[in-house]
C-alpha cells in the first residue's frame, strides 16, 4: 500500500502504524551531516518499490537556502533508497504526482544529490523531509544552518495554530460532519509532525521558544511550550501545567504534557513539586496523569513531595501507591533523585547521612517497587505509612 498525499499520509502513519515503526525525526543529527539543507518542493518524481525496499527519483525546486552552495530558484535532482514500511511482493513503479514541501537534508552525489534519511535506512520519501505548510511565512533567516531550520518550525508551527485553531482541539476529530472531522484530523497530524520535529532539535536551541510558546494564547502552542519546558527539566513548565491544567484540558492536546511528567526530575523548586503533587492528585484525573505524575514524585522524593505521596496512598490503584510508597522510602533513605545516571550506577538505591527518620521500622516498611506478595501486604504497608505521617508532618512541613 503506498499513499500520495503527504497530508494524509501523516495522519495515516500517526492513526495506524505503531510508534516503533516511524523513525524518529533525529533533525539535530540530519541538520549535522547533511551537507546541504534547503526549502524546496517537490515538483515530479517516480518511486520504485520491491520487496521491503523502496527508491525514489525526484527533482526538487529550490526556495531558500539553509547550508551549502546552491541557489535559490534552482531544480536539482535527489534521490533516496531504504527501507519501506509496507512489503510489495511484486516491483511497482510509481509517478509521484504531489508536490512535496519542506526541509530537505542532502549530501552531493557527484551531478546530483542522495536525501539524508531520517534513520539512515528508511527509503520512505514522506517522512524524510521536515514538511512544511507551503502558505506559512518563512522563518527568521539565520546564519547558523541548525537555527534557520529553527525558525522555519517556530513560523511553520504559529501558522498552523492561527490558522487552524479550532481544528488543533483533539475534540474536533470526533465532533462535526465526516469532512470537518476529516479536516481537524488533518490539522492535528500536521500540527504533531512539526512538533515532533522541534523535539528532535538540541535543547539550547528549543528552550527559549518552549519558554515563550508556553505564555501564547494558543492552546495548542501553550501545550506544546509546557511539554517542552517539563521535557527539559525547567520549573516552570510544571507550575505552567498546574496552574492552567484546566483550560489545557479544554483546548489542547494534554497528552504529550501526561507522558513528558514521567521523565520530569528536578528537585530544585519546592513550589514546583508542590504544583506536581497538585497535578497527581486531581480527582478526577485524566488517563495515566495520576500514575506519571506520582512516578515523577518518587523519582524526586524531597521533603515537599511528602504530603502528596501520603496523598497518594488513598486511591485504591497498586501502580500508584507502589510509587508513593517508594518514594516515602527514597525520602526516609535521603537518597539521590533518580536519575537516568542514578539508575544506571543504582545510586538511586543507597542511603545518605544525615537520614534521621531512617530507623529500624521505616526500614522495615521501605517498599522499593515490585509487587507485594498479596493485597495484605500493600495494604499494611500504606496503614504504617499515614500513621509515621500523623506523627511526624509538623515537622516535615516546619523543616
Amino acid at each position: 500500500m503506498r499513499v500520495n498525499h503527504p497530508g494524509i499520509l501523516l495522519l495515516f502513519l500517526y492513526s495506524h502504524l505503531p510508534g516503533t515503526l516511524i523513525p524518529q525525526p533525529n533533525l539535530a543529527k540530519r541538520i549535522e551531516s547533511a551537507e546541504i539543507i534547503v526549502v524546496a518542493r517537490m515538483v515530479s518524481g517516480t518511486s520504485l518499490a520491491s520487496g521491503s525496499h523502496v527508491s525514489s527519483d525526484v527533482v526538487l525546486h529550490v526556495d531558500r537556502v539553509f547550508k551549502g552552495d546552491l541557489t535559490p530558484g534552482s531544480e536539482i535532482s535527489a534521490r533516496l533508497e531504504g527501507q519501506g514500511f509496507w512489503d510489495v511482493p511484486s516491483a511497482k513503479q510509481s509517478t509521484l504526482t504531489d508536490h512535496i514541501y519542506g526541509i530537505w537534508f542532502l549530501k552531493s552525489e557527484g551531478p546530483s544529490y542522495s536525501i539524508v534519511s531520517r534513520d539512515g535506512r528508511s527509503g520512505e520519501l514522506f517522512i524524510a523531509p521536515v514538511i512544511l505548510p507551503e502558505d506559512a511565512p518563512a522563518g527568521t533567516q539565520a546564519d547558523n544552518p541548525a537555527i534557520a531550520v529553527l525558525h522555519e518550525l517556530v513560523s511553520a508551527l504559529r501558522w498552523v495554530a492561527e490558522k487552524q485553531n479550532g481544528r488543533l482541539n483533539p475534540k474536533a476529530e470526533h465532533e462535526g460532519t465526516p469532512d470537518e472531522r476529516k479536516a481537524a484530523g488533518l490539522a492535528i497530524s500536521q500540527f504533531r509532525s512539526l512538533s515532533d520535529d522541534l523535539r528532535a532539535m538540541d535543547a539550547t536551541a528549543t528552550h527559549p521558544v518552549y519558554r515563550e510558546f508556553a505564555t501564547d494564547p494558543s492552546g495548542a502552542l501553550c501545550a506544546l511550550g509546557i511539554q517542552g519546558l517539563i521535557a527539559e527539566n525547567d520549573p516552570e513548565g510544571i507550575m505552567r501545567a498546574a496552574a492552567n491544567w484546566a483550560e489545557l484540558v479544554a483546548s489542547a492536546d494534554i497528552n504529550p504534557i501526561i507522558a513528558s511528567l514521567m521523565g520530569y526530575s528536578n528537585p530544585s523548586d519546592g513550589a514546583a513539586v508542590r504544583a506536581l503533587g497538585s497535578l497527581a492528585l486531581r480527582d478526577p484525573a485524566e488517563a495515566s496523569l495520576r500514575e506519571n505524575a506520582s512516578y515523577s514524585l518518587r523519582v524526586i522524593h524531597t521533603k515537599e513531595a511528602v504530603p502528596s505521596l501520603i496523598g497518594l496512598l488513598s486511591f485504591n490503584d497498586e501502580r500508584i501507591r507502589i510509587n508513593a510508597l517508594s518514594g516515602l522510602c527514597l525520602f526516609v533513605r535521603n537518597a539521590p533523585t533518580v536519575t537516568p545516571q542514578a539508575v544506571v550506577s543504582i545510586s538511586w538505591m543507597q542511603s545518605r547521612q544525615p537520614a534521621p527518620m531512617l530507623n529500624e521500622e521505616t526500614q522495615s516498611h521501605c517498599f522499593m517497587g515490585g509487587t507485594p506478595g498479596h493485597v495484605g501486604d500493600l495494604e499494611s504497608y500504606v496503614t504504617f505509612w499515614n500513621s509515621w505521617w500523623a506523627q511526624h508532618r509538623i515537622e516535615i512541613e516546619e523543616n
